[in-house]
């Protein structure tokens, strides 16, 4: 058996290109904040760390707004946009550039900061 190396896919540990943004995640969802990516044509991969001790729900979206309204927390049988970061975890996920981001806890919980850096590979 060969590999044509046209077709083999390798996949590369997360390379940070550009600041990374600290989010203090409250019950109430804070100010949006935008992470600025090196390449605003093309999609951008962002890795989120939850540094606390609970889980968060981030909310983003290409704009403020969107970000905000995405910031839910799913509950049984009610499906919602908040993307779920366990504890202690971090995450990467793809979006379009300089994505907006915001994060919301479950209430009587929080501030949790969270952080997001900008870049590329998992």
């Amino acid at each position: 058996m060969s590999l044509n190396t046209a077709t083999t896919m390798v996949l590369a540990g997360f390379f940070p290109q550009g600041n990374t943004v600290v989010i203090a995640a409250a019950s109430t969802a804070p100010t949006p904040a935008q992470v600025p990516t090196t390449d605003s044509t093309t999609a951008a991969n962002y890795e989120i760390q939850n540094t606390g001790t609970i889980w968060v729900y981030v909310g983003a979206a290409p704009t403020s707004a969107g970000a905000t309204a995405n910031a839910v927390i799913p509950l049984s049988g009610t499906p919602a946009m908040g993307y779920p970061i366990p504890p202690g975890c971090d995450k990467t996920i793809t979006l379009g550039p300089n994505y907006y981001f915001t994060a919301i806890t479950k209430a009587g919980q929080g501030p949790c900061d969270i952080y997001i850096t900008p870049g590329t590979g998992l």
